[in-house]
C-alpha cells in the first residue's frame, strides 16, 4: 500500500472512530474495532516509513 493511501485511510478511520465514540461511548464494540483497525494502519505506516529510509 502506498504512503499516501495509508495516510488517507488513517485519517478516514480516525474520523470514523471519533464519530462513533461521540455517538456512543469509548467502550462501544464498534469504537474498539475502529481503534484496532487504526492501530493496524498506523503500524503499516511506520513499517513503510522505515523501509523508505533504508
Amino acid at each position: 500500500m502506498k504512503m499516501q493511501k495509508i495516510i488517507s485511510n488513517i485519517e478516514e478511520k480516525r474520523k470514523e472512530m471519533i464519530e462513533l465514540a461521540l455517538k456512543s461511548s469509548f467502550n462501544n464494540e464498534k469504537v474498539i474495532e475502529a481503534s484496532d483497525k487504526l492501530d493496524q494502519l498506523l503500524n503499516q505506516y511506520e513499517v513503510l516509513k522505515r523501509s523508505m529510509k533504508e
